[in-house]
């Protein structure tokens, strides 16, 4: 569900916040239905202000919907 949203938002908008989620399954520590990502903030994203990253997570969880 949460790599379906990021490839949505990805083609829907251009922007890709998130990239890959997993599981935590397979992560010590972490209770079951606890999913992780990594961020990288690259070149570009360094240019984005808090209302544009404020955007685009509201723009994810709307695709969680």
């Amino acid at each position: 569900m949460l790599d379906e949203a990021s490839l949505r938002q990805a083609e829907e908008t251009g922007v890709t916040l998130f990239r890959r989620w997993g599981s935590a399954a397979g992560a010590a520590g972490l209770p079951p239905g606890v999913s992780v990502t990594e961020v990288t903030v690259s070149g570009a994203g360094l240019e984005w202000s808090a209302d544009d990253v404020r955007e685009a997570v509201a723009v994810f969880v709307g695709l969680l919907a």
